[in-house]
């Protein structure tokens, strides 16, 4: 297969999904029409073909690509899948003016407007509903309506304009129903024709179409000149999707529920689009959406960051200026993850003049311990593989991280309290700063109540800690607290009463345990 590794690649990616979703949860992925075969498929592996849920086609360039050398390309497609397609409901889309303003008559219950009774098209024909054909009964004098024969009542069958049969929109109970409800009229079309119609009332919204054309979805006017206006002429992104064409799909796919909230996760961000629609429809709708998003280009600070904080701002933008004060209110949390040249970056590899003795001695044991330990051995304590040592302070623990250019790095301050609190899988509650300790309160995933302290160790004894201790009054009337985490040696297991069950552990031990020990991973 040509694109083995691409296929492998989105293989791996994709395998992942599931676990990230809900059974209530759809996926989408965005592709143009060259990948959409091989797309289809790794994603069919990956997820299962039983759960694809639809492919929708936007139409993202109205004006064709003019380099095309047979159609002039003007969509893409996206994808949806789901993890359990029996869980999974769409929203629908409210009507719009035009819609709505077909529905121009009104009988106390709602706004409607007179269908045709006659179904044509595909599944309309007496062999495929047997059911939905039978002839109604109309009374012209007295305009009375039945399904069954008497005098003076005309027949009149499901028969087209070509005089093919065809059959009625209702079965038999479901029409009288109607007729008893005074949604059934019967007119005379010509001297010897008569027309059946019934109330179609309006909606309170419709199913999303599959495929999607307007002049919002143009990737041009609401991508590539959205994303200037606010980053200015400069930006160098190029062709990020139409907001509107994200915005509508969050408003299929996702609730404005303010009591509860979606998560929308988007692991290939690009210039950050999907955070900017849930900015704004939650705007728009008072919506509780949640966004996570993945990226790892370096524009992540030169324009992923910058226009979340300018959609939060403000909804109008000119050469990178805001229009207006219509914003809202928001805070967003971006995490960078060490990378694979950040750990090689700060490898420190230590050997003693003894060791360096012992094998120059030992040439068979050097070329051993050279390919099977050194790396491991000398490497250990590094910065990036855990210094313990730095914990005597938490809060200057540093790793030199790569610049952009070629070699170059610089000490970058690294969270290990934020980290710790991951680790350990966290639901923080709290966190304060307390003459001078840092203390984290929350719930982990056995659903223990957790309380961390964090100290300089150079600054705060053991005595310090304990007497802080004592006048926070961490006891189990009054926090019940499980687990205590504290770096550094500590004897608070010395002054916990006997009617006390909570237990002391080390942020260090722990911290190294679950960075490294991958025995079950």
């Amino acid at each position: 297969y040509q694109h083995s590794s691409w296929y492998s690649m989105m293989l791996n990616v994709l395998s992942l999904v599931p676990d990230y979703l809900s059974d209530e949860g759809v996926f989408l992925t965005a592709i143009d029409d060259f990948e959409i075969h091989e797309l289809s498929l790794v994603t069919d592996l990956a997820l299962g073909r039983d759960n694809r849920l639809g492919v929708l086609v936007v139409e993202i360039k109205p004006s064709g690509r003019t380099n095309d050398n047979f159609l002039a390309t003007c969509h893409e497609y996206y994808l949806c899948y789901s993890r359990n397609s029996s869980c999974v409901q769409i929203n629908f889309f409210e009507l719009d003016e035009e819609q709505k303003q077909q529905y121009s008559l009104q009988d106390g219950v709602s706004d409607y407007k007179w269908r045709d009774f006659l179904r044509t098209g595909g599944y309309s024909t007496p062999r495929e509903r047997p059911n939905s054909f039978y002839p109604i009964f109309f009374n012209p004098k007295t305009n009375q309506i039945s399904l069954e024969a008497s005098a003076e009542f005309i027949e009149i069958l499901p028969i087209d304009s070509s005089g093919k049969e065809r059959v009625w929109r209702k079965t038999r109970p479901s029409f009288q129903n109607h007729v008893e409800s005074g949604d059934i009229m019967i007119k005379q079309a010509r001297s010897d024709d008569y027309k059946v119609y019934i109330k179609d009332r309006i909606k309170s919204g419709v199913r999303p179409k599959s495929v999607w054309i307007g002049s919002k979805y143009d990737a041009a006017s609401h991508g590539t000149k959205l994303i200037k206006s606010m980053m200015g002429p400069d930006c160098p992104f190029s062709f990020p999707k139409s907001l509107y064409a994200v915005m509508d799909i969050m408003k299929m796919v996702t609730s404005d529920n303010e009591e509860s909230f979606d998560v929308v996760l988007d692991f290939f961000a690009g210039s950050g689009t999907t955070a900017h629609a849930v900015i704004q429809q939650n705007q728009i709708d008072d919506g509780n959406r949640k966004y996570i998003l993945v990226e790892r280009a370096e524009y992540i600070y030169s324009v992923l960051i910058p226009r979340i904080k300018k959609a939060i701002y403000s909804k109008d933008w000119k050469e990178g200026k805001p229009g207006s004060r219509k914003g809202s209110s928001q805070l967003f949390k971006y995490i960078r993850l060490e990378s694979y040249e950040d750990t090689l970056n700060n490898l420190e590899l230590k050997r003693t003049s003894e060791q360096d003795l012992l094998l120059a001695q030992y040439q068979p044991f050097r070329e051993s311990y050279m390919l099977s330990y050194m790396l491991d051995v000398e490497s250990k304590g590094s910065p990036s593989l855990l210094n313990i040592e730095q914990f005597e302070d938490p809060f200057n623990y540093k790793l030199n991280i790569s610049t952009g250019s070629a070699g170059e790095t610089k000490p970058v301050n690294v969270d290990l309290v934020e980290t710790f609190n991951y680790l350990i899988g966290l639901t923080v509650q709290h966190i304060d700063h307390i003459r001078g300790f840092r203390v984290v309160q929350g719930t982990n995933p056995k659903g223990e109540k957790v309380l961390i302290i964090w100290r300089n160790l150079k600054e705060k004894s053991n005595n310090d800690l304990e007497e802080f201790f004592r006048r926070q009054e961490y006891n189990p009337r009054d926090m019940e607290f499980d687990l205590i985490y504290i770096n550094g040696d500590n004897n608070l297991e010395n002054i916990k009463r006997p009617d006390e069950t909570w237990k002391v552990r080390l942020i260090e031990e722990d911290f190294m345990r679950l960075m490294f020990d991958v025995e079950d991973v």
